[in-house]
């Protein structure tokens, strides 16, 4: 596509020069376009097209001279039928694809505005294009469709929706001032509290998309990218057990080629109407991969191009058979210290990110997800120390990643790493800090209940007080006799502002899934006078959350599986039934 792109645009100018002279080309096909090689003898010289054969038709002959916009929509027609739109281009490419398409068959085909049409207006139009690509791009989904509170319930289904990332994220979550430090972080917690819509929204490309800054405190003091390992999972979903040397630099390859790819779409974005020089970039892409890439046409979007290189590095990567080519020359990307040679190039040459560290946050970094050979292959990579750039790093547990690094050296916190658990964090939180946060981040979903639009209903508002204390519920569940329930109820009913902050354990994910029940449940008895969700409902509920998580508990693995432990524990009992006993028995 940053051919088809650079071609059109060249030709374009041929033609504006062309108008300028009053001359018409008169035959312009695809064999009177011509590509030169970049020259050898010449500093940083690259690819140049040229025009040639004017002046077909004339005086001399009975035949009219074809109409030259007529024909270059021709060929660009030729050319992006040539490409497979699903299975080689990225999001961009594939908008850029269809507009280009328009572009080419409706406004270039036409067969009466030789003389009339401005060359300079068409060009004009077709940067219009490529902004209104990388918007879109970006942009996801439409906005205006019905709203629920239990909507996105992951931060990937977010996409890069501005509205909703400026409604849902909240700032202050979990951790957040430990996170930041610069230092390599290890963040766990389980699925669903939060971790990927934090790493996402810290990122320089978020902020561009949602058009400000994140709002976390410290936030300004580094430029994030973000990666999620699904991207090298699918890439490589059927690992060997034992890597040989090569299969290690086609990993470590493809793991750089994908976050060079991150930091030119960050590029792009930032850079949306092209007004950057990124000579270098063509220059340092080069010095990377020689003969492997071809450096962009003279004039044309040298960015657009590389872009559009490295996707088909990571299809070609991909592709190739495992632990089959070996070396430099063919995984020219795979040396341990790419991303400081890269970083250095960013600091020299970019100017919004100049002297700040990169923050590379990595995302779903979980063993089985990511296999133990592919994290001991590249936690030499992530785990090594330098000045100016930090991994943080997401994972459920610290049982979920294996702390080796290089020669399989064993990792250790606070030497290599640090640890911060999300489940700890929020136990460890005062009561009223969890309700400030909890209700900054329902306060927002609230408003989603197409009843409660416009109100700036809060939890206390919707769920009421809790009418017991913790002690007072301890007395009802074990000693019955003697703290008899209140009058009127059979059983305790869990329900209130207190039941519903007691829950939390850092996993927003089910809180959002039972509050959205809650709502559900109560669709048609609410009105914004009368905002309360029952308290039978609340607890009907709570109850079925408690039940799930039994069930959760019970297919839990025994994590010491991984390092020669037993399937069983006390009296032959399952791990997971063993850790639902625990929680029964409480």
């Amino acid at each position: 596509m940053a051919f088809i792109e650079s071609l059109l645009v060249t030709v374009l100018n041929v033609l504006f020069a062309c108008r300028s002279q009053k001359i018409f080309h008169g035959d312009l096909h695809a064999g009177n376009i011509l590509i030169a090689n970049p020259d050898p003898r010449v500093r940083n010289s690259r690819r140049k097209v040229f025009v040639s054969d004017f002046g077909y038709g004339g005086s001399h002959n009975a035949i009219a001279p074809k109409d030259d916009f007529h024909e270059l929509a021709t060929t660009i027609s030729d050319l992006l039928r040539h490409l497979n739109k699903e299975g080689e281009l990225n999001a961009l490419d594939r908008v850029m694809h269809e507009k280009l398409s328009v572009f080419s068959s409706k406004r270039l085909r036409d067969a009466l505005r030789t003389r009339e049409s401005d060359p300079n207006i068409l060009i004009s139009e077709f940067e219009e294009l490529r902004q209104s690509a990388q918007r879109e791009s970006a942009a996801g989904a439409r906005d205006d469709a019905p709203k629920t509170p239990a909507d996105y319930l992951t931060a990937e289904a977010m996409g890069y929706r501005k509205a909703e990332w400026k409604q849902l994220f909240v700032p202050e979550f979990l951790a957040a001032n430990d996170l930041l430090g610069k230092n390599n972080t290890i963040l766990t917690g389980a699925r669903g509290c939060g971790k990927t819509m934090s790493f996402r929204r810290l990122t320089k490309l978020m902020d561009v998309i949602v058009g400000e800054p994140s709002g976390v405190m410290g936030a300004d003091q580094f430029i994030g990218f973000y990666l999620n390992c699904r991207d090298l999972v699918d890439a490589f979903p059927w690992l060997p057990k034992k890597l040989k040397p090569s299969g290690e630099q086609q990993l470590i390859h493809f793991f750089h080629v994908a976050w060079l790819s991150e930091v030119c779409k960050t590029m792009a974005r930032v850079d949306l109407e092209g007004n950057e020089n990124y000579e270098w970039l063509d220059a340092f892409v080069y010095a990377q991969f020689k003969a492997k890439y071809t450096r962009a046409i003279e004039s044309s979007s040298v960015l657009s191009h590389v872009r559009s290189f490295l996707e088909k590095e990571k299809e070609r990567c991909r592709a190739m058979e495992f632990n089959k080519l070996s070396g430099i020359p063919h995984w020219p990307l795979a040396k341990l210290d790419f991303l400081d040679l890269l970083q250095a190039q960013l600091e020299k040459h970019v100017a919004w990110i100049g002297s700040l560290p990169l923050y590379l946050f990595l995302d779903d970094y979980t063993i089985p997800i990511v296999a133990p050979t592919l994290q001991a292959t590249i936690n030499p990579i992530i785990f090594k120390r330098r000045s100016h750039i930090f991994f943080k790093v997401s994972t459920e547990s610290a049982n979920s990643f294996w702390p080796v690094g290089t020669n399989m050296k064993t990792l250790e916190m606070p030497h290599d790493f640090a640890l911060l658990d999300l489940a700890t964090e929020s136990l460890h939180q005062k009561e009223e800090e969890k309700i400030r946060l909890l209700d900054k981040i329902f306060i927002p979903r609230i408003d989603r209940y197409h009843v409660f639009t416009g109100r700036a209903f809060d939890l206390t508002k919707v769920l009421g007080d809790t009418s017991y204390s913790n002690n007072q519920l301890a007395w009802y569940l074990r000693d019955p006799k003697d703290h008899p329930l209140p009058s009127g109820l059979k059983r305790l009913l869990y329900s209130g502002l207190g039941v519903f902050v007691g829950m939390w354990a850092s996993d927003i994910r089910i809180m959002v899934e039972m509050f959205s029940d809650m709502i559900r449940e109560a669709n048609g008895k609410l009105t914004s006078d009368k905002p309360k969700i029952p308290d039978d409902i609340q607890d009907r509920c709570a109850r079925n959350q408690g039940g799930e998580f039994l069930t959760f508990a019970q297919s839990v693995r025994d994590p010491e599986l991984t390092r020669g432990g037993s399937k069983t524990r006390l009296h032959g009992e399952e791990y997971g039934n063993h850790l639902k006993n625990i929680v029964e028995h409480l």
